[in-house]
């Protein structure tokens, strides 16, 4: 098992969608964990919200719920 398939059924077992770095604004769901490749220690369990019109991601992802 790979330390990023720990994290998924950690993530997964606490409600959370993904991850997130807020700093850089980075964010990823579960079913496509760390695409960039890059290390991710220092992102963090995250939920993923609706966002609004005309926004021109495909989804926004941060620490909180809400």
């Amino acid at each position: 098992m790979r330390a990023l398939d720990i994290v998924a059924e950690y993530l997964r077992q606490n409600g959370f969608d993904g991850l997130c770095h807020e700093a850089t604004e980075c964010g990823c769901k579960l079913a496509d964990l760390q695409p960039c490749g890059e290390m991710f220690a220092d992102c963090e369990p995250a939920y993923c919200h609706d966002l609004p019109p005309g926004d021109d991601r495909e989804f926004w992802m941060s620490t909180g719920p809400e």
